[in-house]
């Protein structure tokens, strides 16, 4: 495990205004506490309005930035802030986040580097709910995976009603997919780790082709998004249709019982070896 100075001042940035602001706000609350054991970490509260807050008072960010020397940000959106005033972060730039972010757009840069993913129609706010659902329930067969563009509200939806149901539940930008039989596999990347540039956990429960061919589509992802230092992205391997893409997520959950966690411990990575790793590839610009 890398050893990081003891007199690194390490801040980390929870909440934000994100659909992902409670799971924030929970991960950034596990990170302080291993943290915590080397460190004196700085905990850095964003609303939900934006106001940013360090040791409960609401400061101006060049006021709290001031005092730290690398981030670990858990914070979707805040990145260009964090550039503006020079300070080194972990996880991904807000290019390659917002475009993982956005499952629309992922799915159209795995879709050109030949990765399948499943069939979908996309909808906006501003479309009429009632029109996009009719597109929806005649263009793929019942049921639908109905999702959040941003964020992880996700429905099953099997029939019109329970369409529109889902359209009016999320009320934003939503995703509507086929229904796939098969198993999620999920896969998390780190960068320059155990001499890999790009490291893959292992899936379980699956063939070792299958094994190889998600941790080979996983990488192949982090790297062609321009993601940094992290990610976990999810797959559905079939026995018949192959593996397809789901998603890619930039700034998994972290506390524990998280898949992303329990993702490095079936490999001997901990959380205070995660920690370290991650905040010394933020320090050296890896």
């Amino acid at each position: 495990m890398q050893t990081l100075p003891d007199s690194l001042r390490i801040g980390v940035i929870r909440g934000g205004q994100s659909p992902e602001y409670d799971a924030s706000l929970k991960s950034g609350a596990h990170i302080l506490k291993h943290l915590s054991e080397t460190h004196k970490p700085v905990d850095i509260f964003i609303s939900k309005e934006g106001a940013w807050h360090m040791q409960g008072l609401e400061r101006s960010p060049a006021k709290i930035l001031e005092h730290v020397d690398v981030v670990f940000n858990n914070t979707r959106g805040i990145q260009h802030i964090l550039e503006q005033h020079n300070v080194l972060y972990t996880g991904s730039d807000k290019i390659a986040s917002a475009l993982a972010g956005n499952k629309i757009l992922a799915k159209e840069k795995a879709k050109s580097l030949n990765i399948k993913t499943p069939i979908y129609v996309a909808s906006t706010k501003e479309d009429s709910v009632s029109a996009k659902a009719k597109e929806i329930f005649f263009s793929m067969p019942q049921p639908v995976i109905i999702k959040a563009v941003h964020g992880h509200d996700s429905y099953l939806a099997r029939n019109f009603a329970e369409i529109i149901s889902a359209l009016e539940e999320i009320n934003d930008a939503a995703v509507a997919e086929e229904y796939i039989a098969g198993r999620e596999a999920v896969c998390v990347v780190l960068n320059n780790f155990r001499n890999e540039d790009t490291y893959a956990t292992p899936p379980g429960n699956f063939t070792l082709e299958e094994k190889r061919e998600v941790e080979r589509l996983a990488k192949l992802i982090h790297s062609s998004f321009g993601l940094s230092h992290y990610s976990q992205s999810h797959f559905l391997v079939t026995p018949r249709r192959g593996i397809y893409f789901l998603e890619v997520n930039p700034s998994p959950h972290i506390f524990e019982d998280s898949v992303f966690l329990d993702s490095l411990s079936s490999v001997g990575i901990t959380m205070p070896q995660f920690l370290h790793h991650v905040l010394s590839l933020a320090i050296e610009g890896k």
